[in-house]
């Protein structure tokens, strides 16, 4: 009896009872807000292996009711997206949905889930589910009361080790980076249904902490990013997958006329190397716009260019891995371009080596990353959190 669940673009909903649009909402996570696990195992073993968090949680969301919100639940969900149901996917979307009706039934208010089950932009921290709980399931008008009234309550909330005696750190920030997305007022369940004082927390993949850097693009800045004569030179970079190698090349050497190499273009490391040979023979600059975390990798490079007496600078990017990550998460939700794996991060971290000038560079520079924005849609839309 499954027939009354919703599926819009990647988002499973159900509602249940009658529903009405409202300015006021009380939003919550699921899992480890609403309901645990009964016993001490991480994930449910079937669609009965649940109990409410806390003995008060039925209760004080019906007296939300009564007060005049619309309880939402938000939640991602592992282990049915599309390509999960080629496997066992459908058994588990199949318990799935029947716990939630069993939960509804128990609370029996008028309440309504968003379940996201891909890694797209309805997963949170992403906003997608919330606006389209806004646009389609809540067509009511906006003003800053709708967001002084509503909140979002969830356990991912970056809490270190030790937030409260005993206390296990939080496993994920996204929930409060949900609550930020959507502007709603936030509180953790121990907040909300215990009372209990906030707890301090950390955010990671921040990009507010890029906000009113006074940093220079690139130290040292006593010498040009461009040498005044112009000679035929090689540049190597350095960098994370997304720490803004490429927009950098495209913005300050491509237009002074160095060719770009890059693996994502050309495909290979072979063709790579081969394309630089054949452009510095013809007295063409060129970037390596490459991760290039480890020695071998840079002295490649390093020796067809000392072959052919060209000099090489190196420019290594600053960008910390959280911030290259939410660069990532940015342009793939933002601007639709290809999510990079996580595994390339991995590859970066256990290959990494710090460039030296011992290994044939002439001069290694520093680039710090300091983003930059065509119009003001476009910064609002960068300082979200996707990660």
């Amino acid at each position: 009896m499954h027939d009354d669940w919703i599926e819009d673009d990647t988002i499973l909903i159900k509602q249940f009872k009658d529903q009405t649009p409202n300015s006021k909402i009380a939003a919550f996570d699921l899992d480890d807000t609403i309901i645990k696990v009964k016993g001490k195992a991480k994930f449910p073993k079937d669609e009965n292996d649940w109990q409410f968090l806390y003995s008060s949680t039925s209760s004080k969301l019906k007296k939300l009711v009564n007060d005049g919100y619309r309880v939402v639940i938000f939640s991602n969900q592992n282990g049915f997206s599309r390509k999960d149901r080629k496997k066992n996917g459908l058994l588990k979307e199949k318990q799935f949905k029947k716990k939630i009706e069993n939960i509804f039934k128990i609370i029996d208010i008028p309440i309504t889930i968003f379940c996201a089950v891909e890694k797209d932009k309805f997963r949170k921290p992403c906003f997608g589910m919330w606006n389209t709980f806004l646009e389609k399931y809540n067509k009511i008008e906006i003003s800053m009361l709708y967001y002084e009234k509503s909140f979002f309550c969830g356990d991912a909330a970056g809490r270190p080790d030790g937030w409260k005696l005993k206390a296990k750190k939080d496993f994920s920030d996204t929930d409060r980076k949900f609550a930020m997305n959507c502007k709603l007022n936030f509180y953790t369940p121990d907040e909300y249904f215990m009372n209990e004082k906030p707890a301090q927390f950390n955010l990671v993949s921040d990009p507010s902490t890029l906000k009113n850097k006074d940093i220079p693009l690139f130290e040292p800045s006593d010498k040009p990013l461009i040498p005044k004569d112009k000679h035929t030179e090689m540049i190597i970079f350095v960098g994370y997958p997304g720490s803004g190698k490429s927009h950098f090349a495209k913005k300050y050497l491509l237009q002074e006329g160095y060719v770009h190499i890059n693996q994502d273009t050309l495909k290979t490391a072979d063709k790579c190397l081969k394309t630089a040979e054949k452009e510095l023979k013809m007295q063409h600059s060129v970037v390596i716009d490459n991760t290039n975390p480890s020695k071998k990798k840079r002295s490649d490079y390093i020796k067809m260019a000392q072959k052919l007496d060209i000099p090489v600078r190196c420019f290594k990017f600053e960008t910390p891995e959280d911030i290259s990550l939410h660069n990532n998460k940015y342009r793939e939700i933002i601007k639709g371009e290809t999510l990079i794996p996580t595994i390339a991060y991995r590859f970066y971290n256990s290959n990494y080596v710090k460039p030296t000038l011992d290994e044939g560079f002439e001069e290694i520079k520093k680039i710090n990353f300091i983003p930059t924005f065509d119009n003001k849609k476009q910064e609002e839309e960068y300082y979200n959190y996707y990660v």
